[in-house]
């Protein structure tokens, strides 16, 4: 699974709100401002931070101009300048659910995992329909092994139900969650329910049909047919045979994904921190 990355979505809500500036902004401004939402979304990132520039230049009390910036940092690698822009934002603006969002996402790029997981929290806190949020928090407690990566699963689902495509990749990791808080019957009962309401044809099913036992290690390492595939199901297959107690077989699909696997994937992370973590311990 790609890491999720929702700023486009988020593009999309603020040229709807860039049509709204004028009147409050003033024409020179809000030209600037929709300018730098246009180069945004057409992954013109140097383009857009100049039109944002100018836009805070006009109006510096434009949260708006300075999430948008932020952004654009974020999208070039310049994760300081994006953290300092939202920090503007939410000077300006201390309830912009965006901005915590936004601020999140670069905290988890920069692999600082429990700050992103407080800014989605306020994200959540402030808008509970922000499924965004929801997701990139499971992301976030998956990395740090916390339990509440179910709560977000059961979240998710009633937010986005049994067929949204990430739907199937919450349900595994609220599986993780509740079996890390050795809640076996409540993670049974999630990856039940997956199994009568999602479309079992699709990947990642065979990885819910392995973590209900109804597939075998040989078989689900058949049904992934292609490298993204193969990250996934050994990066999950390694944090399975962890949990059940079975380090040297963990070690060897974890080893693999950090050697082969897709490096932009989520998945890819969690291994790399699992073997961390592992590595760590045995160092104790």
């Amino acid at each position: 699974m790609k890491r999720s990355r929702t700023n486009v979505l988020v593009s999309v809500l603020l040229m709807f709100c860039a049509g709204m500036t004028t009147a409050v902004w003033g024409d020179e401004a809000s030209d600037a401002y929709d300018k730098g939402i246009k180069f945004l979304s057409e992954g013109r990132q140097r383009d857009a931070i100049t039109a944002f520039d100018q836009a805070i230049r006009l109006n510096p009390r434009s949260a708006e101009a300075y999430l948008g910036r932020g952004m654009a940092y974020n999208e070039t690698g310049k994760n300081e300048q994006a953290l300092k822009d939202y920090d503007a934002a939410l000077a300006l603006n201390p309830q912009y659910a965006e901005a915590y969002f936004n601020r999140g996402n670069t905290y988890s790029d920069l692999g600082q995992h429990e700050r992103a997981l407080k800014d989605y929290n306020e994200t959540v806190r402030l808008d509970s329909n922000h499924s965004g949020a929801v997701f990139n928090r499971s992301v976030a407690n998956m990395f740090l092994r916390h339990p509440e990566t179910a709560a977000d699963a059961r979240a998710y689902v009633k937010l986005k139900g049994w067929k949204d495509e990430r739907t199937q990749y919450m349900v595994i990791f609220g599986a993780f969650g509740d079996r890390w808080a050795q809640r076996e019957t409540e993670a049974r009962q999630l990856l039940d329910e997956a199994a009568a309401n999602c479309n079992t044809s699709a990947w990642p099913y065979p990885v819910i049909r392995y973590l209900r036992r109804d597939m075998s290690v040989d078989d689900l390492l058949a049904a992934a047919t292609d490298p993204d595939k193969k990250t996934e199901a050994r990066a999950y297959l390694g944090l399975d045979l962890v949990l059940a107690g079975k380090q040297d077989e963990a070690l060897t699909h974890l080893h693999w994904v950090k050697d082969n696997g897709k490096k932009n994937f989520s998945e890819y992370a969690f291994a790399v921190s699992e073997l961390g973590r592992l590595e760590a311990g045995a160092g104790n």
